[in-house]
C-alpha cells in the first residue's frame, strides 16, 4: 500500500527511492501493486520552451516507440512493460535490472580485453538485429545504457525512450546536447537515424570498453558534436584485433558500415574464433542464450558456448531459453503436478521402452493449425491458430513460433549435419545455462525415441528471470543429414494449460522425407 505522500502512477505503480537522475528525466524503483512486482520507471517531462502543440506531438511519438518497443522480447533487452501519460509527463514502466552499467564497469575496473569487448558486442548485436527487424532503432547504444550482471547476458536498456533524444526540437532546448558522447555524425547534423546508427553507437560503446573513454570525448558538447561529425577517431592503443572492427564502425557513412552478418563475423574472429552455441538439434536466441527459445520469445544463444557439431545447435537453443523477457514479470501461483512428456514410442513394441516417454498420438494436425515448411530441409511443422511466426538470430537457421497473449514460444533449430550424442550434449549444456540462471533446476534429461530417431534427448528445467518463474522442455534429434532442436518455453503458471500446445508441435513435427 502507498503511504500518505507517496506518488501513485495509474492507480498502480508507487513511486519509492529515485535511481537516478538526467537530461531525459528521473529514473525511480517502484512496485507494480496490481502484479505485485518491483519495476524501474523513467518518468520524462518535456521543456516548457516547446509550444502546446510540439509538446503534444513529442509526447505522442515517445508514447507510439516505447508502446512498440514492449513487444521486444530478448534476453538481452531491459523490457518495457508499461507505457503511460500523466500529469503532461510520459512514464515508461521497465524491468528492474540490479546491476552496474557499462561505464560503471569499465571506470571501476580499467579497459576490457578486446576478447570480452567483441563478446559483449555480439551480445548487443543480437538485440539490435530483432529490434532492427522490427523496425525499432535504438538511436542512443552507449555504455550508460548497458547494464552487465553478476551473471548472464548484458541487457541493453532504454528501448523506446531515445527517439525522445532524437527529435531536433529538443536539441534546439539544449536537453540533448548533454550527453551527445556516442551519437552518430548522421544524428549530429539532424539526419533521421537508421540502423547503422545504432552500428555506430555499438562502435564507439565497443571503443570506450577497450581504450576506457569514448572515441571523441570532448569538453563541451559542441566540440563533441562537432568532432563526431567532422574528425576521425583516434588511433585506439589497446583495441588489438578488434581495431579494424572500429574503424569499420565508426565510418562517417552510415552505408558504408558493415552490415549485421559481417559485423557478427568480425566479432567471432575477435572473440577467439569459436562458433556461436549451434542448437542441438535442439533454444534461445544469442548464446549462452532467450536466447532462445526456451523462453517464451526467443533469444539467441550467446556465440561462447559451443558443443559438438549436432547439439552446437542446443546452445542456440539455449539462448532462446534465455529470452524469457515475453514472460517476464508475472506473479506465479503454486504449480501443479506437472505431466510426463511424451515422445514417440518405437514402432515395433507395444509398450514404451524403459527411459521412454509415451508417445503423442499420431493423428491429423489439430483443427486450426497451419503448416510450416522448414526451409529446405524436407521437414515441416505446425503451428496453433492466433500464433505468430517470428525471425530470429541463430548461428544455425531458427524460426520461432509465439503466442502473442502469454508469450509462450517455441523455438525450432536445425542443423546439417548432426551429429554427437543427443544426451551428452544436453547434460552439457544444462551445467553451462544452469551456472548463469537464477533458481535454476534441471528436472529431466532422458533419451527418448522421436519420430524414428533413436539418437533424441528431451530436457526439462526450470528457472527464473526477470522477477518470473518459467518451465520450458529442449527436445533434440538426430535425423540421418539434419539435427533439430524443438524448444518449447512458457510461465510456470502455464505449464499445464499449454501442455497441448507442447503436444502439438511434437506431433505436427515432420521429420525429413
Amino acid at each position: 500500500m502507498a503511504s500518505p505522500g507517496t506518488r501513485v502512477i495509474a492507480d498502480r505503480y508507487v513511486l519509492r527511492d529515485r535511481l537516478g537522475k538526467g537530461g531525459m528525466g528521473t529514473v525511480w524503483r517502484a512496485d507494480d501493486e496490481v502484479l505485485r512486482r518491483a519495476v524501474a520507471v523513467k518518468e520524462i517531462g518535456f521543456p516548457n520552451s516547446l509550444d502546446p502543440a510540439e509538446r503534444d506531438a513529442l509526447r505522442h511519438r515517445a508514447l507510439r516507440e516505447a508502446r512498440a518497443a514492449a513487444g521486444l522480447s530478448h534476453p538481452s533487452v531491459v523490457t518495457v512493460f508499461d507505457a503511460i501519460e500523466h500529469d503532461d509527463h510520459i512514464y515508461i514502466v521497465m524491468e528492474l535490472v540490479e546491476a552496474a552499467t557499462l561505464e560503471d564497469l569499465v571506470v571501476r575496473e580499467g579497459p576490457l580485453e578486446p576478447s570480452r569487448a567483441a563478446t559483449i558486442g555480439l551480445e548487443l548485436l543480437d538485440v539490435l538485429e530483432v529490434a532492427h527487424r522490427a523496425g525499432i532503432v535504438h538511436r542512443d547504444v552507449k555504455p550508460g545504457n548497458v547494464m552487465v550482471p553478476a551473471a548472464g547476458r548484458v541487457k541493453l536498456a532504454d528501448f523506446g525512450i531515445a527517439v525522445v533524444k532524437d527529435d531536433p526540437k529538443l536539441t534546439q532546448t539544449g536537453l540533448v546536447l548533454g550527453s551527445p558522447k556516442f551519437m552518430a555524425p548522421e544524428q549530429g547534423i539532424g539526419r533521421k537515424a537508421v540502423p547503422a546508427t545504432d552500428l555506430w553507437g555499438l562502435g564507439a560503446t565497443l571503443y570506450f570498453m577497450v581504450e576506457g573513454s569514448g572515441p571523441f570525448d570532448r569538453d563541451t558538447a559542441l566540440a563533441t558534436v562537432t568532432a563526431i561529425v567532422n574528425e576521425p577517431p583516434p588511433a585506439p592503443e589497446r583495441a588489438g584485433p578488434l581495431a579494424p572492427v572500429l574503424d569499420a564502425l565508426l565510418d562517417k557513412d552510415p552505408d558504408a558500415r558493415p552490415d549485421t552478418a559481417r559485423l557478427r563475423s568480425l566479432l567471432e574472429e575477435v572473440r577467439g574464433g569459436s562458433a556461436a552455441p549451434t542448437a542441438v538439434t535442439t533454444e534461445e536466441v544469442e548464446e549462452t542464450e532467450p536466447a532462445p527459445p526456451a523462453r517464451p520469445v526467443p533469444a539467441p544463444p550467446r556465440r561462447e558456448r559451443h558443443g559438438t557439431a549436432l547439439w552446437g545447435l542446443a546452445a542456440l537453443l539455449l539462448a532462446a531459453l534465455i529470452g524469457a523477457a515475453l514472460l517476464l514479470g508475472r506473479d506465479d501461483p503454486e504449480p501443479e503436478p506437472r505431466p510426463e512428456p511424451r515422445a514417440e514410442a518405437p514402432e515395433d513394441e507395444e509398450e514404451p521402452a524403459e527411459n521412454e516417454e509415451p508417445a503423442p498420438p499420431e493423428d491429423e494436425v489439430p483443427e486450426g493449425w497451419t503448416e510450416y515448411p522448414v526451409a529446405d530441409t524436407g521437414a515441416a511443422i505446425s503451428y496453433p491458430e492466433g500464433w505468430e511466426v517470428m525471425e530470429a538470430s541463430c548461428d544455425s537457421e531458427c524460426v520461432d513460433f509465439r503466442d502473442p497473449e502469454s508469450g509462450s514460444y517455441l523455438r525450432l533449430d536445425w542443423q546439417s549435419p548432426p551429429s554427437g550424442d543427443a544426451v551428452e550434449a544436453w547434460e552439457g549444456l544444462s551445467e553451462s545455462f544452469g551456472s548463469g540462471r537464477s533458481n535454476y533446476e534441471e528436472i529431466a534429461i532422458e533419451p527418448v525415441s522421436f519420430k524414428g530417431s533413436e539418437n533424441a534427448a528431451l530436457w526439462e528445467y526450470t528457472y527464473s528471470e526477470g522477477g518470473a518463474d518459467l518451465h520450458a522442455y529442449n527436445l533434440g534429434v538426430a535425423f540421418e543429414d539434419y539435427g533439430f532442436a524443438l524448444n518449447f518455453q512458457t510461465h510456470e503458471e502455464n505449464w499445464e494449460a499449454h501442455q497441448e500446445f507442447w503436444e502439438g508441435f511434437q506431433t505436427t513435427f515432420q521429420p525429413p522425407s
